[in-house]
């Protein structure tokens, strides 16, 4: 089961206000004659009182006449932009995996592009009473930690920013174009003067528009590009670098590497992939 919720929302009945504040009545869960200073009984009350809450949610069998609890996860896909998250309820999985799987197969539908491979499970946990935060999950470890009523949500799976800007090497690649011909990829010649340079791009988005210049710039050699470019089947660019033998100095376009497809959402892995200075970088029309 599947719901959209504003983050917002008064009507939002998790144990969390989505925005990381703390509900209103938040307040009613502390002891009063405790400390001011406690702040890890604090934050502990207010995860107890947030699970019995959360534990009142209960069904009714009309065949045998009483309730029982449910024994539920909530799913959450978060929509920083919109601030309308997605949610999913599903029994509690026994695994990382399964529950990945679980969660994909709802709100999936909402995003795609989402995969197993692609995708991370985070618990919402508390940091004390005012602050929560999206903590990653031992796969390994899921029976312990993972217990009904807890928020899991679904991410990217990203690598953190490792490169920093003034360590980017700037300079000149040069840029070839393949195209499919007789069942094989074939590129465009890598002339011995006037090569088609481009600056050495920081990131796909820039990559595409150095390359249309390029293709503009030289539009004897890029031909089948500028045809192919009206192609609407043809919707995006993929890009690709050439690998040299150890001791070879002559530029070629026998073999590459297609260039990972986290590149193509993540700046810092374009980076780390994108082709040196002096070499080759192949795009294509896919």
């Amino acid at each position: 089961m599947s719901t959209h919720s504003r983050a917002s929302s008064v009507g939002h009945t998790g144990p969390v206000i989505l925005l990381g504040a703390p509900q209103s009545d938040t307040a009613s869960t502390s002891d009063p004659s405790e400390s001011s200073g406690s702040r890890t009984t604090r934050s502990r009350t207010l995860r107890r009182h947030s699970r019995s809450r959360s534990r009142s949610r209960s069904s009714y069998n009309p065949g045998n006449g009483h309730q029982h609890d449910v024994r539920v996860v909530k799913y959450v896909l978060p929509q920083p932009a919109s601030g309308m998250d997605c949610y999913a309820i599903s029994p509690v999985p026994t695994s990382y995996d399964d529950a990945l799987r679980d969660a994909i197969a709802v709100l999936g539908f909402y995003r795609p592009q989402m995969t197993v491979d692609n995708t991370i499970l985070r618990l919402r946990e508390y940091l004390n009473t005012d602050v929560w935060a999206w903590a990653d999950i031992a796969p390994n470890h899921w029976n312990e930690i993972v217990t009904p009523n807890l928020e899991i949500g679904l991410f990217s799976k990203e690598r953190l920013p490792t490169l920093i800007e003034s360590e980017f090497l700037h300079g000149n690649v040069i840029l070839t174009y393949g195209h499919s011909h007789l069942g094989a990829t074939k590129w465009t010649e890598v002339p011995r003067h006037k090569k088609p340079y481009m600056s050495r791009p920081k990131s796909y988005e820039e990559a595409n528009a150095l390359a249309l210049k390029c293709f503009a710039h030289h539009w004897r050699l890029f031909g089948d590009a500028l045809k192919e470019l009206h192609d609407k089947k043809k919707k995006r660019f993929v890009y690709c670098c050439f690998w040299c033998r150890a001791g070879e100095t002559k530029v070629s376009t026998e073999a590459w590497l297609a260039m990972p497809e986290e590149a193509y959402q993540n700046a810092d892995i374009w980076r780390a992939h994108v082709a040196v200075p002096g070499a080759i970088l192949g795009v294509m029309l896919q």
